[in-house]
């Protein structure tokens, strides 16, 4: 393992495990939630201190935390990486050499299975063509394509075969198995199980047969203690009928004054946000849904202001959203535009709610489909659906401003951050944080939401922020 994984392990050794949140898939990728690993050094991270335990459940050493892996068939996967008619040379998904190939098998679905001194694994369905040609005859001759097949097939009734796979040191003979055999033989856990004591990943299994949330009471201390920042969105979870109370705002206060890094996290347009990153007690935010983010440096007086689209890629797609604008409201009944458009640089916000009577479940589902079917991504907040062209989103551009601002990779430090949240379009939020947080109103939109953050708070809105604030630091 890493020297800074262990040197986590030796300071917070009491952390529990996490369950039900990373997997391998039958490629090899890594999976968050289902979302593929794509950073190059995330994974490179994963793999080094990727581990089984005496039980055979295979885990993910995250620092201090112990995050255990479901796996969709084999512990590793292994990529074939000789050039063509040198001998076979497999490479495992975490990036290590296998230099030595003990033996092999085919279950019933043609996967192609080895041992190596890593362990089981299957060998990557793109490359098994280029296995073929090691694949010989108890006298180590090359076999013919028609043969090559019936002994393939043969394998996969489960019949045994004379075939073998030629490897460096000594040729290995290639034996049916079924796929429901390997975890029992190889003495490994498909999916770990949540024990009833254990802290629960967003999306795990969960005691709560209605949403899974866990109560705020239950996020375990010895995390609690790791947290070094707070991601929080604004409306209605921050906000309380549209205001803000102070309550509220002297929980950001004391979070800030504590050493927490506070950033906001809104749909709120650029306008607002220069207000914020200059007046709150925040280090930063990233507004329009991830169009940009802002942080304010109070010593220099310096606006740093990113965006994702250049000034004019903005103002081409201003002007057909104005004409997208004009159609949903055409189309649909009680919409109105939202207040605070004519601050906004990237987005459309449609108000459902804010400044006008709430409408129906189907007008708001209706605009969504109007958005969609006219290239924009769209989100419902707890008052807008707002749409953009592009594919960022909050997340995105949260990760690229911790690292430009703050040096920091959120993908590996994410469990010493949380984010608390309370509508759908948090989802990628809740998703990403293993320890995501929602106040009490997120329950009112029950399986509209596509991802439920892992706790809720008892109170809603400003309160329930306040609740966060005071479980993290005490009452005061």
């Amino acid at each position: 393992m890493d020297d800074l994984v262990l040197r986590g392990m030796a300071k917070w050794p009491d952390v529990p495990a996490v369950y039900g949140w990373l997997s391998l898939d039958r490629r090899g990728e890594w999976r968050i939630r289902g979302e593929r690993v794509s950073n190059p050094a995330v994974r490179a991270f994963i793999g080094r201190n990727y581990e089984r335990d005496p039980e055979g459940r295979w885990f993910f050493q995250n620092g201090p935390q112990r995050v255990y892996v479901t796996l969709e068939y084999t512990p590793f996967v292994y990529r074939v990486i000789n050039p063509p008619g040198a001998p076979v040379a497999l490479e495992c998904h975490t990036g290590a050499p296998a230099t030595a190939i003990r033996n092999a098998w085919m279950d019933e679905a043609g996967a192609l299975l080895v041992e190596t001194e890593h362990g089981i694994g299957l060998v990557h369905d793109r490359d098994i063509g280029d296995i073929f040609p090691y694949l010989i005859d108890a006298n180590g001759n090359a076999l013919a394509d028609n043969i090559l097949e019936s002994l393939l097939e043969a394998l996969q009734r489960h019949e045994e075969v004379p075939l073998w796979l030629r490897v460096r040191e000594s040729n290995a003979m290639v034996a049916p198995i079924r796929a429901q055999d390997v975890p029992q033989r190889f003495g490994f856990v498909l999916a770990p199980r949540l024990p009833e004591e254990a802290p629960v990943a967003p999306g795990a299994p969960r005691a709560s047969p209605n949403d899974g949330m866990q109560p705020l009471a239950e996020f375990p201390p010895a995390i609690r203690r790791m947290i070094r920042g707070v991601l929080f969105d604004i409306d209605d979870t921050l906000t309380t009928e549209g205001r803000l109370t102070a309550t509220a705002y002297v929980g950001m206060e004391r979070l800030q004054a504590a050493g927490l890094r506070m950033i906001a996290i809104t749909g709120r347009p650029a306008g607002w946000c220069d207000h914020i990153a200059r007046m709150w007690p925040v280090d930063g935010v990233v507004g329009e849904n991830g169009a940009f983010y802002f942080r304010y440096n109070a010593a220099r007086r310096v606006m740093q202001r990113s965006f994702v689209d250049d000034h004019t890629t903005r103002a081409r797609h201003r002007a057909r959203l104005r004409e997208i604008a004009a159609e949903i409201l055409a189309a649909v009944p009680g919409a109105a535009i939202a207040a605070d458009q004519h601050y906004r640089e990237t987005d459309l916000a449609i108000d459902y709610c804010e400044d006008v009577a709430r409408l129906p479940t189907e007008s708001v589902e209706r605009i969504v489909t109007m958005m969609r079917s006219r290239g924009l991504t769209a989100k419902v907040s707890s008052i807008h659906v707002n749409g953009w062209f592009g594919a960022y989103d909050k997340l995105a551009t949260a990760r690229r401003m911790m690292l430009e601002c703050f040096g920091e990779d959120l993908d590996l430090e994410r469990a010493r951050y949380l984010f608390i949240g309370d509508s759908p379009n948090d989802a990628p939020m809740f998703a990403f944080f293993p320890h995501a947080v929602g106040v009490a109103n997120v329950r009112d939109f029950d399986s509209r939401i596509e991802c439920a953050p892992a706790y809720v708070t008892r109170a809603r809105c400003g309160a329930g922020f306040r609740e966060l604030v005071d479980f993290l630091l005490g009452p005061q």
